[in-house]
């Protein structure tokens, strides 16, 4: 299999949905150590919807991850910031980390960025009992 430029390898989320036996996967491409920013849009603006994300950091050092996020109007709700080791991830849903809180009930953008090393986003819309969805990334750098 080729990849495309600047891919090094794909990650892949698989869900099986309960009273369905059929598994649903999404993936996201993982970038080259020089991946220095990416961004999603979002959507909470429907009751039990939410924004899950795995944040990647493919570099060799540890970095710190910021996740600025805005409202649709470009207004700041919050900023925080994640610890990721080499090679590893953090994931959650996104209004759970720390000062974001305040993207429950609307819709807007999130910027992940790092000063050193590399980030890739895996990004998901869930809905409880349902399926999912993955949201594009477009990579900032």
């Amino acid at each position: 299999m080729t990849l495309p430029a600047g891919v090094t390898a794909y990650g892949v989320f698989k869900q099986i949905v309960p009273n369905n036996n059929t598994a649903q996967e999404a993936t996201v491409g993982l970038k080259n150590a020089n991946q220095t920013a990416t961004s999603i849009i979002w959507d909470e603006t429907i009751s039990g919807y939410v924004t899950a994300v795995a944040i990647l950091n493919t570099s060799g050092v540890a970095t710190t991850v910021t996740i600025t996020v805005y409202d649709t109007n470009g207004n700041l709700i919050g900023t925080s910031m994640q610890q990721v080791p080499a090679g590893q991830k953090v994931s959650g849903n996104l209004h759970s980390f720390a000062n974001l809180s305040g993207m429950v009930g609307k819709a807007g953008s999130a910027l992940f960025s790092v000063s050193t090393g590399s980030v890739s986003v895996l990004a998901l819309r869930f809905a409880p009992g349902q399926a999912f969805t993955s949201i594009p990334t477009v990579d900032l750098q």
